[in-house]
C-alpha cells in the first residue's frame, strides 16, 4: 500500500509537470517554439525548446527536452532511440531504488483465479472499446500502413487468444509474463498510430495495471517503461508527423491511471474470490455428498472411492497407508509421478502408534522442511481413517499452491464419511463371509462338490448372454447300471462311485467348461468348441472315460453312461436346449445304452409322451406349472354335506398336454431325479394353503398330505414337517399325514419319526387300507388316528351283500381301536347311505365334492360357515375330531 501511494504520487506530479511544460500554451497562456542555437561554424548543431509568455516576456529553455525534439525533427532516429533508452533506464533505476529502500518489491506474483478473471474482463473490455472506436471514427489509426480494419482485427484476435491462453494454460509466472508482453505490444500498436489519443491512451493502462496486479510495483514500473518506449518508437517509425504533445501526455498519465485500475481490479478480484470461494465450497460439499453415498455402500471399493473424491476436491498428491506388523504400507494412491514422503520418516506424519484425527505438517518445521522441499511440497495433511486397523489418508499440497479452507472442510467431511463406512465394513465382514458361504453352498452339490442344478442354469444363461467364439453345447450324461451298484454294494459305495465319476468328468473337460450334477446319477456338461464335431468327440470321450471300472472297497464297480448332445442356436432358449440334450440321452438309453447321440430332427417325430414329460418336469417347477387341489372330506349322513377335512392332491397343468394327475407326475419326477423336490413343495404348499383358511369365523379344517415310502424313510422327515409348519404358521393339529400300506413303517427309524411327529400334534392316517399285505400288523404296531378304506370296499357295497358286511366289520374294528374311519371313492347316493349305516364316520368322493382349487375350497367353507351361523343346530362343536366323534 505504501509503495502504491508513493509511486502514484510521483507519477501524478511528473504528469502535471509534463503537461505544464509541453502543453503550457493551453493552460497558462504560454507558447513554445524550437530555437536553433548557432554553432561556431555557423551550422545549426543543436536545438532547444523555448517557452515564451504572451507579449514577449522572458523565455525559458529546457535543454533536456529540446535536443530529442530537434533530433526527431531532423530524423535522427538513432539518437532519439538511444536517448529514450537512457531515460527509461534512469527512470527504472530510480523507481527500483525507491521501492528497494521502502522494501516494497513483491516477493511473489499475485495469483488467483479471481485475478485472472478480472484481467480477462478488462482485456475483453479493451477489445470492445477498440472495435467501437473504429466503428464510430473511420479516421482512427490513420497512420497505420495496414489500415484500421486489419490492425483492429489483429489486435482483437490477439486479445482473445491471450484470454484463451489464460483460461486453458497452466498457472505459471512464464504464462503471466507472456500475457503482459502481448498486452503491452497490442496497446502500443494501437496508441502509436492513433489519430486521437484522448480515448485510446487509456488502453495503455491495461499492461501496466496487469503487471502491477501480478508482479507488484517492480512489474508495473517495467511495464510502464516498456510500453511507453514502444509507443514512442512506433510513433516515430510510422509515416506522418507524430503528435508529441499527445504522446507525452499518454506516456506520463499511464502510471496513476494504471494504479487506479489496479485498485479496481483487486476490488473486483476480491469480490469474485468471495463468490468463487462460496461456489467452490458448495461444489466441494456436493462432491463429498455424492462420495458419501458411494462410500456408504459396502459393496464398492472404498479406498479407490476416497482417493478419486479427494482428487475431485483439487488435491493431486494422495495416498492411503495402513499399519500392518508395526510397519506402514501404502495400499492406494493417486498414481502421480511424484509421491508423498515415506510413512517411515517424520514428514510422512504417521510414525507414531497414536495418530490424531488430523495432522498438518508444513515446511515451517525445520526438521521436515528438507523432506518436503525434495518433493516440491509445502504441506502434508494426514487424516486418520480407522484405528483397528490403523489407516490414514495423506494429502500433499504443492509448494506453489495453498489449500483453501473450503478444501480442508470438504476433506474433513469426506474422511468422516469414510470412517463410518470403514466401521460398517468391519461390522459386516463376517456377514459377507457367511453370505458368500451360503451362496456357494446353495450352488454346490454337497456330495461331489460340483455345481448343482441352479448353478448349471445360471452358468448356461450367462454363457449364452456373452459373445463367444464357437458353438455352445450341452451334454446330458446319465449313468447306466448305477441302481444295481447301489442295491448290491450299498448307498455309501454308490456315493463313492458318484464322486469318482464327477472327478473323471472334470478331468475330461477343459478349463472353460462347466460340469454339474443335476440329479441322483445325472450329470450335465456345458462346453464351447470351435465346431459341432468337437462336441461329439467330447461326448465319445465321456462315454469311454466313465465306462472304466471303478475299484471300491476291495470290489469293482462297473457302470456305463448314456450321453445326449444338443448344440445351441440363436432361436433356442435354455430350457429347449436342455430338453433336446435330455431327449438325445433317452434315445441312447432306448437303443441299448452306453453311447452318445446328438439331437436331430428325427427325435422330434418320436411320439414319446413319457420322454416329453421327463424333459418338461425339470422346468415345470420354475414355470409354476404345479398346483394343488383339495378334495373335501365330509361327515357321513349330513345334508347339506359338512366339510371336516381336505386332502391335498397334486396337479400338473402342462401347457401342451393339459392336466396330469399326481401318480404320473410323481413317477415322471422320480425318473427325472427331482421327486424329493416336488414332494417337499407339496408339503410346504399344502401347509401354506391350509393356513389361509384357518382364520376366525371359519371351521377348523385340517389338511391331509400323502407321504410316499421314499419320503417316509428320509432322515430329515421330522425337520421338514416342523419347518413347513413353522414357516407357514399352520398349527400341528391341522396337519394329517397319510401313510401308504406299502411303506416300510415297521422300520425302527421310521416308527421313531412317526412317534415324534404325533407327539408334536400331527395326526396320522393309514391310506388305502385293505389293499396291502400288512394291514392288520400296521394297525397293531403304529399308533394312528384315521383309517381310510380303499375304494374297492364301496364299489359294490350297494349290490353285493358280502361287500357290505366286510365294510361294516372293518368299521366296527376301527371303532374298537379308537380310530376314525373315512370311506374313499363314494360316487353314488346309495353308497353314501350304506357307509353311513355301517358306521363310517366320514366320506370322500364325487357324491359330495370333486377336488377344488384353493379359492373354491375356501368359498365352500365360507358358505358352510354361513349355514352354521346358529350353533344350536350343531351341538358337535367346530373341531373335526369332536364333530366326527
Amino acid at each position: 500500500m505504501i509503495g502504491t501511494a508513493v509511486t502514484s504520487a510521483l507519477a501524478a506530479t511528473t504528469s502535471l509537470l509534463t503537461v505544464w511544460i509541453v502543453n503550457g500554451a493551453s493552460v497558462f497562456g504560454w507558447e513554445a517554439r524550437v530555437v536553433d542555437l548557432a554553432a561556431s561554424d555557423g551550422s545549426s548543431a543543436t536545438g532547444d525548446v523555448e517557452f515564451l509568455a504572451e507579449g514577449g516576456g522572458t523565455g525559458l529553455v529546457l535543454p533536456g527536452l529540446g535536443l530529442p525534439a530537434v533530433w526527431l525533427e531532423r530524423g535522427d532516429l538513432v539518437l532519439f532511440a538511444l536517448w529514450s533508452v537512457f531515460v527509461a533506464g534512469v527512470a527504472g533505476v530510480l523507481v527500483w531504488l525507491i521501492m528497494k529502500r521502502a522494501q516494497l518489491i513483491a516477493a511473489r506474483p499475485v495469483a488467483g483465479h479471481a485475478v485472472d478473471a478480472a484481467i480477462r474482463r478488462l482485456r475483453g473490455a479493451v477489445a470492445l472499446v477498440v472495435v467501437a472506436y473504429v466503428v464510430l471514427d473511420r479516421e482512427a489509426f490513420a497512420a497505420t500502413p495496414l489500415g484500421p480494419i486489419v490492425l483492429v482485427s489483429a489486435v482483437v484476435v490477439a486479445l482473445v487468444a491471450v484470454n484463451v491462453l489464460s483460461m486453458v494454460g497452466a498457472d505459471s509466472r512464464a504464462r503471466q509474463v507472456v500475457e503482459v508482453w502481448v498486452d503491452g505490444i497490442v496497446v502500443a500498436l494501437l496508441a502509436a498510430p492513433s489519430a486521437s489519443g484522448s480515448l485510446l491512451g487509456v488502453l495503455l493502462v491495461l499492461p501496466v495495471a496487469e503487471a502491477a496486479v501480478r508482479f507488484g510495483l517492480t512489474g508495473a514500473a517495467g511495464a510502464w517503461v516498456g510500453v511507453s518506449s514502444g509507443t514512442i518508437i512506433l510513433g516515430a517509425l510510422l509515416p506522418g508527423e507524430p503528435d508529441w504533445v499527445q504522446t507525452s501526455v499518454l506516456v506520463f498519465s499511464v502510471v496513476p491511471a494504471a494504479f487506479i485500475a489496479k485498485g479496481l481490479l483487486l476490488v473486483l478480484a476480491d469480490r469474485r474470490e468471495a463468490e468463487l470461494s462460496a461456489a467452490q465450497r458448495g461444489e466441494l460439499l456436493h462432491v463429498v455428498a455424492a462420495a458419501g453415498q458411494r462410500v456408504s455402500t459396502v459393496d464398492l471399493e472404498l479406498m479407490s472411492t476416497v482417493i478419486e473424491t479427494t482428487e475431485s476436491l483439487g488435491f493431486d498428491r494422495i495416498d492411503i497407508v495402513v499399519k500392518t506388523d508395526d510397519a506402514w504400507t501404502v495400499v492406494g494412491g493417486s498414481g502421480g509421478d511424484r509421491s508423498l514422503p515415506s510413512p517411515s520418516i517424520a514428514a510422512g506424519g504417521v510414525l507414531g502408534h497414536r495418530l490424531p484425527p488430523r495432522l498438518e505438517l508444513d515446511d515451517a518445521d525445520v526438521p521436515i522442511a528438507a523432506d518436503l522441499a525434495a518433493l516440491d511440497l509445502s504441506k502434508v495433511i494426514v487424516s486418520r481413517l480407522s484405528v483397528a486397523p490403523l489407516a490414514a489418508l495423506r494429502v500433499g499440497v504443492a509448494a506453489d499452491r495453498v489449500a483453501s479452507a473450503e478444501q480442508i472442510e470438504a476433506l474433513d467431511l469426506l474422511v468422516g464419511q469414510a470412517r463410518v463406512a470403514l466401521r460398517n465394513e468391519l461390522l459386516v465382514a463376517e456377514l459377507r463371509s457367511t453370505r458368500s458361504a451360503l451362496e456357494e453352498q446353495a450352488l454346490t452339490d454337497s456330495l461331489t462338490g460340483l455345481p448343482n442344478r441352479a448353478a448349471f442354469h445360471r452358468h448356461l444363461a450367462e454363457r449364452r448372454d456373452r459373445e463367444v467364439d464357437g458353438f455352445i453345447g450341452v451334454l446330458f450324461c446319465d449313468l447306466d447300471g448305477f441302481k444295481a451298484v447301489n442295491d448290491e454294494m450299498g448307498h455309501d459305495a454308490g456315493d463313492e462311485l458318484l464322486v469318482e465319476v464327477a472327478r473323471r468328468l472334470t478331468q475330461t473337460s477343459l478349463a472353460g467348461d462347466l460340469v454339474a450334477r443335476i440329479g441322483g446319477d445325472e450329470f450335465v456338461l456345458v462346453a464351447t468348441r470351435p465346431e459341432p464335431r468337437d462336441l461329439e468327440i467330447l461326448a465319445d470321450r465321456l462315454v469311454r472315460t466313465v465306462g472304466v471300472p471303478v475299484p471300491i472297497r476291495a470290489r469293482t464297480a462297473l457302470v456305463g453312461s448314456s450321453v445326449g448332445v444338443a448344440v445351441a442356436t440363436p432361436d433356442l432358449d435354455d430350457d429347449e436346449l436342455v430338453r433336446r440334450a435330455d431327449a438325445a440321452m433317452y434315445a441312447v438309453k432306448s437303443s441299448g445304452k452306453h453311447g452318445w447321440r446328438r439331437f436331430d430332427e428325427s427325435l422330434e417325430a418320436e411320439p414319446r409322451r413319457s420322454l416329453q414329460l421327463r424333459i418338461d418336469v425339470l422346468a415345470a417347477m420354475r414355470r409354476s406349472e404345479f398346483e394343488l387341489e383339495y378334495q373335501p372330506v365330509v361327515v357321513s349322513g349330513t345334508r347339506p354335506h359338512r366339510i371336516v377335512l381336505a386332502e391335498a392332491l397334486l396337479r400338473w397343468r402342462h401347457p401342451e398336454l393339459g392336466r396330469i394327475g399326481p401318480l404320473e407326475t410323481l413317477a415322471v419326477a422320480d425318473e427325472a431325479g427331482i421327486r424329493n423336490v416336488v414332494e417337499e413343495w407339496v408339503i410346504r404348499q399344502a401347509c401354506a394353503d391350509a393356513a389361509r383358511w384357518q382364520r376366525p369365523g371359519l371351521p377348523r379344517i385340517p389338511v391331509t398330505v400323502n407321504l410316499s415310502p421314499v419320503q417316509l424313510q428320509r432322515s430329515d422327515l421330522v425337520q421338514l414337517i416342523v419347518t413347513s409348519l413353522a414357516g407357514t404358521g399352520l398349527p400341528p393339529e391341522c396337519l394329517v399325514l397319510e401313510l401308504s400300506e406299502d411303506a416300510a413303517i415297521e422300520r425302527l427309524d421310521v416308527m421313531a419319526s412317526l412317534e415324534e411327529l404325533r407327539d408334536r400334534g400331527v395326526s396320522l392316517a393309514l391310506d388305502d387300507f385293505g389293499t396291502g399285505e400288512a394291514s392288520l400288523t400296521t394297525l397293531r404296531t403304529v399308533e394312528l388316528d384315521i383309517l381310510k378304506l380303499d375304494k374297492s370296499f364301496v364299489d359294490r357295497c350297494d349290490t353285493v351283500e358280502a361287500e357290505r358286511m366286510i365294510l361294516g366289520a372293518i368299521s366296527q374294528l376301527a371303532r374298537g381301536l379308537g380310530l376314525l374311519v373315512i370311506s374313499e371313492g363314494v360316487e353314488r347316493e346309495t353308497q353314501l347311505d350304506i357307509v353311513h349305516d355301517e358306521g363310517v364316520d366320514m366320506v370322500q368322493g364325487h357324491v359330495a365334492f370333486r377336488p377344488l382349487p384353493v379359492t373354491q375350497f375356501v368359498a365352500a367353507l365360507e358358505a358352510q360357515r354361513r349355514r352354521e351361523a346358529d350353533p344350536s343346530t350343531h351341538p358337535g362343536g367346530s373341531g373335526w375330531m369332536a364333530t366326527t366323534g
